[in-house]
């Protein structure tokens, strides 16, 4: 099964990652991984009924990513290409 989002990213830079997790035990998805990419935009990985799910990516980069769900969501990890 072809998957876009994820066939989207090959050949990508990744500069960093951010990982976030639900304010509140049972939500979903319980957890999100972002990753920034070094073209100015920036792709979501959550799991949802399953499987994973892997977004095609939107513009945008970390200040997105913080903003996205933050009421739901908060953020408890984030790693940069140095």
């Amino acid at each position: 099964m072809n998957d876009p989002g994820l066939e989207s990213l090959l050949g990508r830079r990744i500069t960093g990652a951010i990982i976030k997790k639900a304010r509140q035990v049972g939500s979903n998805p319980s957890a999100q991984l972002f990753l920034i990419l070094d073209d100015g935009t920036y792709a979501e990985v959550y799991a949802h009924v399953g499987g994973l799910v892997f977004s095609l990516p939107y513009p945008g980069g970390a200040p997105e990513v913080r903003k996205y769900m933050d009421v739901s969501m908060e953020t408890v990890r984030e790693a940069y290409l140095r």
